[in-house]
């Protein structure tokens, strides 16, 4: 997020809705990944969890962002 941010490709401000899509190999890493995510980005992102097969095998989890501007009041 912040090497997007730098590169002018999000602004992850307040203004910036958040969703996340964690794909885990191993659904018992939910917690750590789960506090981890909360104490980088805070309460606010919503964040969807999945036990999949990931494609590359050395990898544990796969994390998908996704950030859109929020309409104002």
């Amino acid at each position: 997020m912040a090497q997007a941010h730098r590169h002018g490709l999000i602004d992850a401000t307040a203004a910036t809705e958040r969703l996340f899509k964690v794909y885990l190999r191993r659904p018992e890493f939910r917690p750590v990944v789960e506090a981890r995510l909360r104490k980088a980005f805070g309460p606010e992102p919503s964040v969807v969890y999945l036990q999949a097969d990931i494609c590359r095998r050395e990898l544990l989890l796969e994390i998908e962002a996704v950030c859109s501007m929020r309409q104002p009041d």
